[in-house]
């Protein structure tokens, strides 16, 4: 597990400013600066930076370390200690540093051991908030006894750092406070129905018998959806609130239900940002996170796309509580489709780059993802709500590929295609529109694909004229109804696979989505002028979509 973080009360039980051993961790004056590394470039390359004692800036005593990045790099520029540290399994060790430049940059701290070869046993990012002296703290957890600990700090961006008054502090843990999963102060999102315990939580996106069941057409060998991938938990989230400093969350995957063969992402938003994500391939999944500020947070972990994840509790501050969330008045916005919709394709298959929380996030959207990978077209997904007692806002339909692939000797026809997938599609749009006239339905006419066509019929060009035929004509009887083409917003660069989206191909349908809302003025709960679609995709520059919305001006819409 990498991006452990401390979760227990702490009390300190040694502090070390020098080495012993070779004088000299905690300050560069002297020969204390000779007990460090300095590493400049990457794999023998040129030189990215240089690193010096430098005498004419320093918070303590007369000299720091000056780092003067000329290049970025992700790793290529960093200093470790020379020196060792006995490093206690569980226990905690809190490095205590001083940082002069890189306002609104980031640097990188490590906790490491070189028993035998290096290994970075956990690491963090620390956002540098000044351009003048500023201290800063993080926390690590050693998972093993080691007897060669070290510091590493890495500086990725250019800009010109000095790095003074390094401390590290070994704490051991104190006795944390339970927070069970059926606590009352525990919002769970995207969640249709949950078996709930003191001891666990497990979380449906759909009604149980839907989420658990294999669904066929009339002949079994058509399968319409497994319950392997129905059951699994992508647009669920917890959220919850306190000023616990210490917070550490414990999961256990279901891998009766999904086969346990995918990455488990889980990504944490602190009030409203993404704090950071963690990532586990074990069954048993636990991670920590803090903010020693000891202000109150409102806290949201997004469970993994692909897997059925069971919550089973938290770990916090002894003299912390959970407060009581406002009630949840969010608009409800419900996507409807495949492995495309699911999530398939984005960084370790990530609920938070899927374009459906991409656009509920922006938008401040109560998300239930029903997008089911491997599924074909069925109209039997339109009861969920109902029995769900879910009245939605937003609805989005992207579906198709399943059916215009379908190898199966019961469904690789023409016939198909016009008799049974078509069909459900004009059966599922009309009760969608009908039913919910309150409602924004947005059928999305399929994405890219650089899957070849199976014959005229059997094609996704033929599938967005028929779908959009049908979404058409129920124009005519229905306003709420719009739809766009999936393949105007994507092509080969939006694609991880023949079929699947990457994270820009994520960002590119979920903002077509937010224009479609502000072209129709349903933008429903709009706060701002200005909504963030956030992602993870890194790109050269920031991709503004300016939207003309008649009743508010213009609305830029950007990627950070």
């Amino acid at each position: 597990m990498k991006n452990v973080f401390p979760i227990l009360l702490l009390f300190s039980t040694f502090t070390w400013s020098q080495c012993i051993e070779t004088g000299g961790v905690g300050n560069f004056e002297g020969t204390n600066f000779n007990s460090w590394n300095l590493l400049n470039t990457a794999g023998g390359g040129d030189a990215l930076a240089t690193l010096s004692q430098d005498n004419s800036l320093a918070h303590a005593g007369s000299s720091s370390m000056k780092i003067d990045v000329i290049s970025d790099h992700n790793w290529g520029v960093r200093t470790y200690n020379n020196c060792n540290y006995s490093l206690t399994k569980d226990n905690f060790y809190t490095t205590q540093f001083w940082v002069y430049g890189g306002n609104t940059k980031q640097i990188k701290v490590a906790l490491q051991h070189n028993d035998a070869g290096t290994v970075v046993i956990s690491d963090q990012t620390v956002n540098l908030t000044s351009d003048t002296w500023e201290k800063y703290e993080v926390v690590f957890e050693s998972n093993g006894n080691y007897t060669k600990g070290q510091l590493k700090f890495t500086f990725p961006t250019v800009g010109i750092y000095y790095l003074d008054d390094v401390e590290l502090i070994e704490t051991v843990p104190g006795t944390p406070k339970i927070v069970k999963p059926n606590n009352a102060n525990l919002r769970y999102t995207g969640v249709v129905y949950n078996e709930l315990t003191e001891t666990s939580a497990t979380f449906y996106r759909f009604p149980f018998n839907y989420a658990t069941t294999n669904e066929s057409n009339s002949n079994p060998s058509v399968q319409l959806k497994t319950a392997k991938r129905a059951s699994a938990s992508s647009g669920i989230s917890i959220e919850f609130t306190t000023n616990s400093k210490n917070i550490k969350a414990i999961f256990k995957e279901n891998t009766a239900l999904t086969g346990g063969i995918f990455t488990l992402d889980f990504a944490v938003y602190k009030n409203g940002e993404l704090f950071d994500v963690y990532t586990d391939t074990d069954d048993a999944i636990d991670f920590s996170f803090t903010d020693f500020s000891g202000a109150t947070n409102t806290w949201r972990i997004t469970m993994p796309s692909f897997a059925q994840i069971e919550f089973l509790g938290l770990e916090i501050d002894q003299s912390s509580n959970l407060e009581v969330l406002a009630v949840d008045s969010r608009p409800v916005y419900v996507a409807i489709g495949n492995s495309i919709t699911h999530g398939m394709g984005q960084t370790n298959l990530s609920t938070h780059l899927t374009y459906p929380w991409l656009v509920s996030d922006s938008l401040n959207y109560h998300l239930y993802n029903w997008g089911i990978g491997g599924s074909k077209i069925h109209e039997s997904v339109f009861n969920n709500f109902s029995e769900a007692n879910l009245t939605p806002d937003v609805i989005s339909v992207l579906w198709g590929y399943n059916d215009f692939n379908c190898a199966h000797v019961n469904c690789n026809s023409d016939d198909y295609i016009i008799n049974y997938t078509l069909s459900f599609y004009k059966n599922l749009m009309t009760n969608l529109a009908s039913t919910y006239p309150s409602a924004t339905v947005i059928g999305i006419l399929p994405t890219y694909s650089n899957t070849p066509d199976k014959s005229s019929v059997r094609s996704l060009e033929y599938l967005r004229t028929e779908q959009e035929a049908i979404i058409t004509n129920l124009q005519s009887s229905y306003d709420n109804i719009s739809f766009f083409n999936g393949d105007d917003v994507t092509d080969p660069t939006s694609l991880n696979d023949d079929v699947h989206l990457n994270d820009l191909g994520a960002v590119q349908v979920a903002h077509r989505i937010i224009k479609e809302l502000s072209d129709l003025g349903t933008i429903i709960g709009r706060e701002k002028d200005t909504l963030v679609l956030r992602s993870e995709y890194e790109s050269t520059g920031d991709f503004i979509l300016d939207i003309d919305d008649e009743s508010e001006g213009t609305i830029s819409y950007k990627i950070t």
